[in-house]
Parts: C-alpha cells; structure tokens; sequence
C-alpha cells in the first residue's frame, strides 16, 4: 500500500511536460479505482479538509490501510494529524506493531534483493535506513546497476578531447568537467583547446577597419568589440565609422535603402545609412517605397483568426499579431471562448481553481 502510495507521490513530482503529465494521469486514475479518492487525495494533499472532517471512524479507517506509524504519518498526514490533535492514535494504532524492527544483514539483503536501484531500495523500505547505519550498503547493493560514473582523469581527458573550448565542454558533459574542476585536472585535460585571445588596443583596431559600422562589426568579431567596450578604446577604433557616416548623402542613402522592402532589412544589411538617414531626417523619403507592415486589428478579423486554433498557446505562436492585437485590447476572453476553459498544472481548470478556493481557510485559523 506504502510503496503505491509512493510510487504516485514521486511521480507527481517528476512528470515534467505533456507526456510525463499524461503518464501520472494514469497512474493515478488506476490508483484512483483500487484505492479509493479519500486515500489517494488524502496522500497527495489534493484536497484540504474543513474543520470536523476527520471523525474517529476516518481515522481508523484511514490507518487501516497502514502497517506502520511511519507510513501512516508519512502518506495520510491529514488523518495522522487529526487523531494527533484528538487523542485518538492509541485506538487508531491498535492493529499496528509499534515495536522497532530488528534488521540483520540476512535481512537488509532480503530486502535489498526486490530493488534495482539504492534510490528505490531507500523509498520502499526501512531497511536502507539499516543497511546505512551499519555500514551494509555496499554489500546489501552489490547486485544494483551502477547508476553514477566514476571519473579518472583518463576518462576525464577523453570527455575534453571532443571539444575545442571549454565553455562547450561545460555545456555537453557537466560532470566530467565538474570532476576535472572539483581534482585540479582543467589544464591537463584543456591543453588541446583553443586559448581565450587576448586583444589589444592594435588588434581591435585592425579588426575595427574590416567593418563600416558597429552593427557589422559585432555580427563578424564580436569579441574584438568586446574587448575595445571593456577597455574603453571604442571611440578610437570606430573614428573611422563615423567619417563613413559623415560621408554619406541623401543619394547614397536612397541608393542603399532602394533594394529592400522593409525598414528592418535595411538596417540589418546596411546600419550605417540607416543611421545615417535618422540623422539628417532623410529617413521617411528613403522609406517611400517600402512596404508598410503594421497593421490594424479588428474584433472581427481577431475571432476569425482564433478559429484556426484550440488553445491560446497554438494562436500566440500560430498567429501573434492578431493574438497581441486581441491581448492589447482586451478581447483575449471574447477570441478564445471556444478554446474552452483555460489549464493549470495537475489537470485542473481555472474554473475548478476558483470554485475550491472558497474551501480554504486562513492560515492564522490553522488549529496546527
């Protein structure tokens, strides 16, 4: 019954995204239908109780289910703390052995032998807890998969030989470059990798004179750009960008801005005559014969764009502009009435979040 219990519990706190959601769904359904709902809520904490719920009668039927205390007091914290409260746990605990249990090793192996895993062996029995106290673990789990690497420094070296810099081997191999950190192996172990250059006022600026702008310069040598903002030779090495830009007139910036439909092409492919353009207040003439891309929304046209969708989640990234334009001016509820009730995390609507927030009470009224 514990180990069920359990198995529901650690499940609901590791599902992570659709598929693992859908996963603990079903789990707890088929617990659901053998359990009973008073026990799986109860263990979940799903459902807080009003004052007077617990009776006696619940409290002994709800340790029934239970061998132990520690499991009563662990999965049905409601009813344990109830009888608690009362008075009540001699009576709930009269079928329960609230002798301590003596582990040997014979035992703790026996046990240790149901499990795959010291993670699983320690959430389904006591025994662990033994086995760790005397010093039995090794031997108790010698047949369980080994679930953590031990990391030489040869293995070490071989991780990093896959990467060239070491951010990179942080980012795909965490432990093996944590090991190599924790053990004083980095240098040994990053000797074939690429070394952070170390720029100068000449090297930022022979990198500066391949590029007519700022903008450009950042997208070809970022780090060159970097180092001459850290340093604060910026000015010096851009003195030449601005020549560039003092050079430009309305002709060359008509000429530059001809070819693109857009004003966000234009700055992207020439920044320095778009800057140049806002500038001088050449820009609008520049712009004539681009296309002009923002447009306005209408209730109307913002339902039937929300047709195509089934959550608000598929038309925010389906079709934003018209979801924004709905968001901005407050007709997300009046789009999205067929998308039916938005979800929340466990299956459960905003609805029923309203509707159940009228059961709690203030935590100052807590009688614990």
């Amino acid at each position: 019954m514990s180990a069920l219990v359990n198995l529901l519990r650690t499940s609901k706190r590791t599902s992570k995204g659709p598929a693992g959601q859908r996963k603990h769904e079903a789990l707890e359904a088929a617990l659901r239908e053998r359990l009973g709902d008073e026990v799986v809520n109860d263990a979940l904490g799903a459902l807080p109780k009003e004052m007077g719920y617990w009776t006696l009668d619940k409290c002994k039927a709800s340790a029934l289910l239970y061998q132990t205390n520690a499991d009563w007091q662990r999965y049905a914290r409601g009813a344990y703390k109830a009888a608690l409260r009362n008075g009540w746990l001699d009576q709930c605990r009269e079928h329960m052995d609230m002798k301590l249990e003596s582990w040997t090793l014979e035992k703790c192996k026996a046990s240790a032998a149901q499990y795959r895993s010291r993670s699983a062996w320690k959430d389904g029995s006591n025994a662990y807890q033994a086995a760790r106290k005397y010093g039995w673990l090794d031997e108790c789990c010698a047949h369980m998969e080994v679930l953590r690497q031990t990391w030489t420094l040869e293995k070490c070296k071989a991780s990093a030989a896959k990467y060239q810099m070491r951010v990179r081997w942080n980012e795909s191999d965490p432990a093996a470059y944590a090991t190599a950190s924790n053990k004083g192996w980095l240098d040994e172990c990053c000797a074939h990798m690429v070394k952070k250059r170390s720029w100068t006022l000449d090297g930022c600026k022979a990198s500066a004179l391949q590029y007519p702008s700022q903008a450009a310069w950042r997208d070809g040598d970022s780090g060159a750009l970097q180092a001459a903002q850290r340093n604060g030779w910026l000015d010096e090495c851009c003195a030449h960008m601005e020549v560039l830009m003092r050079n430009r007139t309305i002709e060359l910036c008509m000429a530059s801005a001809r070819p693109h439909q857009t004003r966000s092409a234009w700055q992207k492919a020439d920044h320095s005559a778009y800057q140049a353009a806002v500038a001088n207040g050449w820009f609008d003439e520049c712009c004539a014969h681009m296309s002009v891309i923002y447009r306005s929304w209408s209730l109307e046209e913002c339902r039937a764009s929300a047709k195509g969708f089934k959550t608000r989640k598929e038309w925010s990234v389906g079709h934003g502009p018209a979801y924004q334009a709905a968001r901005k001016n407050g007709w997300l509820d009046e789009c999205c009435a067929h998308m039916g009730p938005r979800r929340l995390p466990g299956s459960a609507t905003v609805r029923a979040a309203a509707a159940t927030r009228t059961t709690y009470t203030p935590r100052a009224s807590w009688p614990f």
